[in-house]
């Protein structure tokens, strides 16, 4: 069942990147500014995080193949009716709906993934967030094609439609040719009991170090366009190009760091990523030129290529018993990051300046290091469920 949710996830990372270069098209299609298309993202965020609690207090009422099946239903028509809809108010409840099903997806398919996968789980995450993050290069990619092409935007959804129910139908198919995802004695979860939760103060560290590790991952993304434009002489179409090498690093990191998972305990290699994200990140906000600047954030981009899909190991390996939960548990900590941290970022720079709206996302990437450290105690035990 890998090759289906490799599939979903593939698609899902088209869905949430390919709407940069088609913005345009949609403000003058539903007679909005850029504020109140803005809101598409914030109804996004809203539908993913209601997803993801309803599948953490609701683990033992849905199956895992049941929720993967329905979310990808879900997301196709959602993109349907987005792309032949004519109306405002009619679109934020399509996109709100995008983001629950996208919600159901990223659970399944990490839980489905990891819970298959009890030999090399990192490695089997890895490949399964590599395909994710091929997705979100190839969105903006498929975008900017139909624009060239005088396409309008619907063109862009339709196609992305198409593809999410070309993932329905696989994921249905290939869970009806195993049983044992579909049957719930199975497939069910009872929720963790709060005693286990104080024996194992290290999930609650693990799910702190994804919210940073997210918050900063989507500051940068949101903002270092505008920083590296303000700090060097690169004219905005070169300053661009800084996220698309930080992404395009990140997504190629992910293969080398899913080998490099069977090699080094998992643990001890978030703690090394940990560092080098940090001193790349470092020699990003102090480089002097555009090559420089360009270099380090890419290097950056490297660093957190393995960091979520070791994240969920290390958490699975503690609690193997309840893949599902802990998967909604990190999802839950991802969504609050990826909504506060821009935010943040913006807020300070409104106050002082980009410069140290920038230079503030180092503190996060130091407590990251910091929380690595207890994970060590933890290798010997996890590396097997894990790596």
């Amino acid at each position: 069942m890998f090759y289906p949710q490799y599939f979903s996830l593939f698609i899902f990372g088209i869905t949430i990147s390919m709407s940069g270069p088609l913005l345009g098209q949609m403000e003058t299609a539903f007679q909005v500014d850029s504020a109140e298309i803005g809101l598409l993202f914030s109804f996004f965020s809203v539908g993913f995080l209601i997803s993801v609690l309803l599948q953490y207090f609701g683990s033992a009422k849905f199956t895992l193949a049941r929720s993967a099946v329905a979310g990808q239903l879900l997301h196709a028509l959602s993109l349907t009716g987005f792309c032949v809809n004519p109306q405002y108010e009619s679109a934020l409840a399509l996109y709100l709906l995008a983001g629950f099903a996208g919600g159901a997806i990223q659970i399944s398919a990490n839980a489905i993934v990891a819970r298959q996968a009890r030999e090399g789980r990192s490695f089997a995450l890895s490949i399964l967030h590599l395909c994710f993050g091929l997705g979100a290069l190839s969105g903006p990619l498929l975008a900017s094609v139909l624009v060239d092409r005088m396409l309008s935007w619907r063109w862009a959804y339709g196609l992305n439609a198409a593809g999410a129910l070309l993932a329905f139908v696989w994921i249905w198919s290939a869970s009806r040719g195993h049983i044992q995802l579909m049957n719930p004695d199975q497939e069910r979860e009872g929720s963790i009991p709060w005693s286990q939760f104080r024996k194992e103060p290290l999930i609650a560290l693990i799910g702190l170090s994804i919210l940073l590790y997210v918050g900063v991952e989507m500051a940068i993304n949101s903002w270092a366009t505008l920083y590296i434009q303000a700090r060097t002489s690169l004219d905005a179409a070169l300053a661009g190009t800084g996220v698309s090498y930080f992404w395009a690093a990140m997504t190629s990191g992910r293969l080398l760091m899913a080998y490099a998972s069977r090699k080094i305990p998992p643990a001890l290699l978030v703690l090394l990523l940990t560092i080098f994200a940090g001193l790349a990140y470092f020699a990003f906000l102090h480089a002097e030129t555009g090559f420089g600047v360009l270099l380090c954030l890419t290097l950056t981009g490297f660093a957190f290529s393995g960091l979520f899909p070791l994240y969920l190991g290390l958490a699975g390996g503690i609690f193997p018993a309840h893949i599902k939960q802990i998967t909604a548990m990190a999802m839950i900590s991802l969504g609050i990051g990826f909504m506060i941290f821009p935010w943040l970022v913006g807020q300070i720079k409104e106050s002082a300046n980009i410069g140290l709206a920038m230079q503030s996302l180092l503190w996060p990437l130091v407590c990251m290091i910091g929380l690595s450290i207890p994970l060590l105690g933890k290798r010997h035990r996890s590396a097997a469920a894990a790596g």
